[in-house]
């Protein structure tokens, strides 16, 4: 296991350092002066603000407005634009963590309320899964091929809301 990490860490470093070498030594500069003098800045503290999906949802709903001030009109389906599909894909992916977590955390004895609120929970979700897909089918027709491609090698569409892959455009970019 050791020997995997090593070279998961040099093949970060490769890529890290082809792209910005700079920045890379930098940064080993720091770590070498914060182990000499734990006085200065720690370097492996996160320093930026938290990303939240309330902000990532905020500057969306403002590229919308911006866009729709200048006549822009970038919706593909009426009810729908593409921030607001992103945003509702964000919350549904942050909702199948939560219900994963849940489940695992419920115990060998839970309640009869218990299990129907996980149960509800798990139809609600699902519900607003095949929702969205049929959105995705609209605004991202190359994810449809990707979808009928998976379910000929295994039934994807098959087990738990929480363990659905949504293919979210940053993931099925990356993919191609």
């Amino acid at each position: 296991m050791r020997v995997q990490y090593s070279l998961s860490e040099e093949q970060l470093e490769e890529s890290i350092a082809a792209d910005h070498a700079s920045k890379l030594a930098e940064w080993r500069q720091q770590v070498s002066e914060w182990e000499v003098d734990r006085s200065r800045p720690n370097p492996y503290e996160h320093k930026g603000g938290t990303l939240t999906i309330a902000a990532v949802r905020l500057e969306l709903a403002k590229e919308d407005a911006s866009d729709l001030l200048q006549g822009i009109r970038t919706n593909v389906h009426e009810d729908c634009s593409m921030s607001t599909f992103l945003s509702t894909g964000l919350e549904l992916e942050e909702l199948q963590c939560r219900l994963k977590r849940d489940k695992a955390e419920k115990g060998l004895h839970a309640t009869d309320t218990q299990e129907a609120r996980l149960i509800e929970r798990s139809s609600s979700l699902q519900w607003r899964i095949d929702g969205w897909v049929k959105l995705q089918q609209l605004l991202l027709p190359m994810v449809t091929a990707e979808r009928t491609k998976q379910a000929a090698e295994i039934d994807s569409m098959a087990g738990p809301p929480e363990l659905f892959d949504l293919m979210l455009p940053s993931k099925v970019v990356a993919n191609l």
